[in-house]
Formats: structure tokens, C-alpha cells, sequence
């Protein structure tokens, strides 16, 4: 294998079989929680959502905002706090 190989599931270099610097962020997995979060906003926003659900939709918009708040501190955490 050559060292320009992609990062491997667990996160090592395949190249050097060491782990990167900071922490691993998969960006599909942002996108697609990114996607998901602007669909509950888009039902609730039309009234697509059914009463019952309405509450279960939320918390789960909820959790989605909490895990990407939480890949954005893990990315700043290597770099300068987000100033410029």
C-alpha cells in the first residue's frame, strides 16, 4: 500500500498505520445528519407532522443539532477557536 492511500475505517493512515492528529470527522456523516435535520424542519414548518409525532420530531431535531454542535467543538478543537 502507498502512503497516499485514504484513512482507513479506524481512523489510522494506511501508510503509516498511525492515527491522525485531533479527532476523525466523517463529513458524509455531517451531511447527512445536515439533510435529515432540514427535513424535520421543513415538515414541521408545513404542518406535515402529525400532532402525536410533533414532539418525538423535535427531540430528535434536537439530538441532531446536539451531535453536530458537538463535530464542530471537536474540529475547533485543533484549530484557532474559529477567529480569523
Amino acid at each position: 500500500m502507498d502512503g497516499d492511500a485514504d484513512p482507513s475505517e479506524d481512523g489510522t493512515d494506511p501508510g503509516t498505520d498511525e492515527a491522525p492528529d485531533g479527532p476523525v470527522v466523517d463529513p458524509e456523516s455531517i451531511d447527512e445528519r445536515i439533510r435529515r435535520l432540514e427535513a424535520i424542519v421543513r415538515a414541521l414548518e408545513a404542518g406535515e407532522v402529525d400532532p402525536a409525532d410533533r414532539a418525538e420530531r423535535i427531540s430528535e431535531g434536537k439530538t441532531l443539532v446536539s451531535g453536530l454542535e458537538n463535530d464542530l467543538e471537536a474540529v475547533d478543537e485543533d484549530g484557532d477557536g474559529g477567529t480569523q
